[in-house]
């Protein structure tokens, strides 16, 4: 049976620490890609979760396709002292390569909070009601003071 000297690698991020995987040794191709399916499926969903593994985790993608290109290139087994492992599905078609959004969902939420935080300070007016002869005027303002925090209006 064809076998290749592979390293197989996978990332798990953690806020403020990182684990690294590695399955190392001699795969046949059926081996090589259940393998490689399996890993770099957990790698895209908790490969992200630190701050760190943010930069790591595509490295270890990157390193997990050049291993499944070459194991692409070998025959397929024809025998061998145990049957080889079942493949499995693409990583494209298991839920956790959803995890390869995360990236994105995190830099979302961030730019969401950031604007949200930038848009509660700035907007509230104050209303400055003038009324001479019967007429009310009204003008709005900045709050700069305290006096001014009494008339507050809130645009929604």
């Amino acid at each position: 049976m064809p076998a290749l000297n592979a390293t197989v690698r996978g990332h798990q991020g953690l806020v403020v620490m990182m684990q690294f995987r590695k399955v190392r040794g001699p795969l046949c191709r059926t081996c090589g890609i259940a393998i490689f399916r399996d890993i770099t499926t957990k790698t895209l969903w908790q490969g992200w979760w630190g701050i760190l593994s943010f930069f790591c985790t595509p490295a270890i993608v990157i390193f997990n396709l050049v291993a499944r290109a070459r194991f692409g290139l070998m025959a397929p087994p024809a025998s061998g002292w145990r049957p080889p492992l079942e493949p499995g599905k693409p990583v494209i078609r298991r839920a956790g390569a959803l995890g390869v959004f995360a990236p994105f969902l995190i830099v979302g939420v961030l730019a969401i909070g950031a604007e949200h935080r930038e848009n509660s300070t700035g907007a509230s007016k104050c209303a400055h009601v003038n009324s001479a002869q019967g007429a009310a005027e009204a003008t709005f303002t900045g709050c700069d003071s305290k006096a001014d925090a009494s008339s507050v209006v809130t645009h929604r």
